[in-house]
């Protein structure tokens, strides 16, 4: 029930954020005379919430692969930067560091190391060897270099108690509990 309360006050929030941001953008006469003050209802100045965000980014660069959706929302921001920069007022400057954040982002942004497919009945790859260490034969014991044969140890099982497993607590015979 908390993650719900949580949630839903979330999408409350971002909602009227962007509500907010939206209605400053259109012109006032395509804006209903109820809805024209909900810029200073929901805060959405520019300095509040772009001190906020600029914290979730701060935050973010301390451990970019568990954040990936700030990561997201920081290339959105460029390419919103620009599109509003380009309706308004033209400003290079706004342009540029838009076109800038979200380029670096994009190309900079962690990925997960891709797997290779996984086809149902082929064997598995081999081990991918060490770049740059050639593979070398393992080099030859001297016992078996001479071609005599060597003695062979067969593995003899560990009792349960060695390999970390506790024992049963219930009586042999009876059955274990359910």
């Amino acid at each position: 029930m908390r993650r719900l309360g949580l949630s839903l006050v979330l999408a409350i929030v971002g909602l009227g954020l962007i509500a907010g941001s939206v209605i400053h953008f259109l012109p006032t006469s395509s804006v209903p005379t109820s809805l024209q003050p909900l810029d200073r209802y929901v805060g959405t100045q520019g300095s509040v919430v772009g001190a906020v965000f600029g914290l979730g980014l701060l935050l973010a660069a301390l451990n970019p692969h568990r954040n990936l959706n700030w990561v997201y929302l920081g290339v959105a921001y460029g390419v919103l930067l620009v599109a509003a920069e380009l309706w308004t007022s033209r400003d290079l400057a706004g342009i540029v560091w838009g076109l800038a954040t979200a380029a670096l982002l994009l190309a900079l942004h962690p990925t997960r190391p891709r797997r290779p497919a996984v086809v149902p009945g082929a064997p598995p790859p081999p081990p991918a060897e060490p770049a740059g260490v050639p593979a070398r034969p393992l080099p030859t014991p001297p016992s078996l270099a001479a071609g005599a044969e060597a003695e062979i140890p067969t593995p003899q099982p560990e009792p349960p108690a060695a390999r970390g497993r506790q024992q049963p607590r219930f009586k042999p015979g009876s059955q274990p509990p359910q």
